[in-house]
This record gives structure tokens, C-alpha cells and sequence, in this order.
């Protein structure tokens, strides 16, 4: 064999013996991951299930806990999402902790019932920056959270719907000009207390400037404390000193209405306005005991959350408004029967 055709030989068995280790295929790169939060499949190919942290205000509180029941049951309808319900105990430092817990557990989006402003600012943002977005509902976080998004209402704007409501019971008596009320206030601190008593102050010196609120009484939404200052109250202002009684909670105003039957201060029956719609109110509006109240419905903030929820983790809603400003009706002795029945109690 001459050197040539050795040369020759030894070239094609090289050529031949690297195709066969390339096999003729270029080996692909993973595909990168997709950090959008409306894919499907997991790398497993199995469907994805979306983690929702909901880190709420409280779970003693029936209003709360029926939003919370309505939203359960809303999910319901969408087995991809998750909920985990936490309870804020009405207190800032358990829910900070909520919302570290919320970034251990690495979860795909948070919402938060914030019970003051700006005591959950700087904990809302470290869940932001570590890449889980954070929807706000009825308690606002502040104007420092870097959140997706606000459902809620103005409580300044509900305080003036007591005040719409006191003026159309005082019209009826004749006293707008020199009422004398007592306010019996919810949870001293809260962003919600401070903003429904600066909207009835507001309304009652832009529409009723004679009417005087002669005695602030802070009870926490509780029974208890309700019936207890109220028992007081009535002791230091005798029949005729007192006009009308405003209370900034539901169950709490039917609790003051009936301490002051069981005093026997008829000339209160009916003089009470209360906030929030539950089944109590109702039937104590309905019985006259109460004269009427703004109706908070947490139905409708649990219908909007769902609603964004689910809109944004399926990428039906890519863009969202700043806020979500919900509206709600006031509910008197003049419109109850043609009102619709309260869906919580």
C-alpha cells in the first residue's frame, strides 16, 4: 500500500468515527424559564396551582370572616388557585410576621387587609422584592407600598353616609338646627375609625352646623364594652340631652339600641344609626329599634379581590387600575322593603 492511500484511509475512518460520536444531532438548550405567573404546567407537565397568601385583618370579626367565607367559595370555582388565609389579630406585628412567613413559603401572590396605614409599609415592600406581588384590600397599606393594586372603600366617605342618615332621622324630628348626639366610635388607631369620624364631624358642620356631638365613646366593636358605655352614658345625660346616637359598627349599634330599651329611654327607640348591613341590623331597622346604616357590603370586596386574583394569575388582566373604589348605599326605615336582604351576619 502506498503512502498515499494510507494517508487516505486513516481520514475516512476518522470522519467516520466523529460522526458517529455526534450522531448527527445538535443537543438543544433548555428552554428558559417563563417567570410569567400564567403558565400552565409546571417543568413536570402537571397542572400549576398558584399559592395565594391572604393576609388578613382578623378573624373575630363577622364582617371579615364573611369576606373571607365569600372568597373560599369563589375559589372554589378555580382549583388552580389556593388560598391561605391568615389572621391578622387585629394587631401590625402578627401580620409583619404573616408576610415573612408568606415569603418563606415562596408564594405566587399576597393580599393584604391592612389594619392601620403605613404600619405595614416596609414589610408589604420586602414581599414585593423578593418577586411576589401583593394586592391590597379594604385597608389600605400607605402610600409607600409598592402593591399591585387597592380594593376599598373611602371610610371617610361612609362616615358622610352616617351623616346623610342622621340628617334624614333629625329632619324627621324637626332638630337639625340643635341636635345633641353621642358617637360611640370603633377601634381607636385604626385608619378606618379616624376616617368614618372625620366624615360625620365634616357633614355635620357642612349640612347641620346646630347639631353637637357632646360625648365620644371609643368600644372597640365589642358588645360588651358597647352595652356598658352606653349604661353610662345614659346616667350622665337624663331624657331630653340626647337626640340620636351614631355607632361606627354594626352588632355594636343594635347592642346600644337594646341597652337603651332595657333603660327604658323610649324616647331613643329608633334613634340609632349604625354601619354595615348584617342580618341584626336588618331585622332591628325593620322592628324600628334602628333607624338606618351605610351598607359595607364585604360581598363586594370579596367579588372584586377574587375577580383580580384570578384575572391576573391566568394573564386575563395585564394591566390593573391604581385603585378599586367601591360604592355602598345607606339603608333606612324609607327603603328597607324595597332593599335586598343582608347576606352576613
Amino acid at each position: 500500500m502506498t503512502m498515499k492511500k494510507l494517508l487516505a484511509l486513516i481520514l475516512t475512518l476518522v470522519i467516520a468515527l466523529s460522526l458517529t460520536a455526534c450522531g448527527g444531532e445538535t443537543e438543544e438548550e433548555p428552554a428558559p424559564e417563563d417567570e410569567n405567573p400564567a403558565t400552565e404546567e409546571d417543568a413536570g407537565g402537571e397542572d400549576r396551582v398558584f399559592k395565594v397568601g391572604v393576609c388578613t385583618r382578623a378573624f373575630s370579626s363577622p364582617w371579615q370572616t364573611y369576606c373571607y367565607d365569600v372568597m373560599r367559595s369563589l375559589a372554589e370555582e378555580h382549583p388552580d388557585i389556593e388560598l391561605d388565609f391568615q389572621d391578622g389579630q387585629e394587631d401590625a406585628n402578627v401580620q409583619v410576621n404573616i408576610l415573612q412567613t408568606f415569603i418563606e413559603q415562596e408564594k405566587d401572590l399576597v393580599v393584604v387587609f391592612a389594619n392601620q396605614t403605613d404600619t405595614l409599609t416596609a414589610a408589604v415592600n420586602q414581599v414585593v422584592d423578593a418577586g411576589i406581588p401583593v394586592i391590597n384590600t379594604q385597608g389600605y397599606v400607605g402610600d409607600g407600598a409598592n402593591i399591585l393594586t387597592f380594593v376599598g372603600c373611602d371610610d371617610y366617605d361612609n362616615g358622610w353616609g352616617q351623616g346623610q342618615v342622621l340628617h334624614e332621622l333629625l329632619e324627621k324630628d324637626g332638630k337639625t338646627d340643635s341636635a345633641k348626639i353621642i358617637l360611640i366610635q370603633a377601634l381607636l388607631g385604626t385608619t378606618y375609625t379616624t376616617d368614618r369620624t372625620a366624615g360625620l364631624e365634616a357633614y355635620i358642620a357642612e349640612n347641620m352646623p346646630g347639631v353637637e356631638i357632646i360625648a365620644y365613646e371609643p368600644c372597640d366593636n365589642d358588645n360588651a364594652k358597647t352595652v356598658t358605655a352606653m349604661q353610662n352614658l345614659l346616667t350622665r345625660f337624663p331624657a331630653g340631652e340626647v337626640d340620636a346616637v351614631v355607632v361606627q359598627g354594626p352588632h355594636d349599634c343594635v347592642a346600644a339600641a337594646n341597652a337603651a330599651i332595657d333603660a327604658g329611654r323610649d324616647e331613643l327607640f329608633g334613634k340609632f344609626v349604625a354601619m354595615d348591613y348584617a342580618t341584626t341590623v336588618e331585622e332591628a331597622i325593620k322592628d324600628g329599634r334602628l333607624y338606618g346604616t351605610v351598607d359595607q357590603d364585604p360581598g363586594l370586596y370579596a367579588e372584586k379581590t377574587m375577580e383580580l386574583i384570578v384575572g391576573y394569575l391566568h394573564g386575563d388582566i395585564t394591566e390593573l387600575e391604581d385603585q378599586y373604589m367601591l360604592e355602598f348605599p345607606i339603608v333606612t326605615q324609607e327603603n328597607i322593603d324595597e332593599y335586598g336582604p343582608a347576606g352576613w351576619d
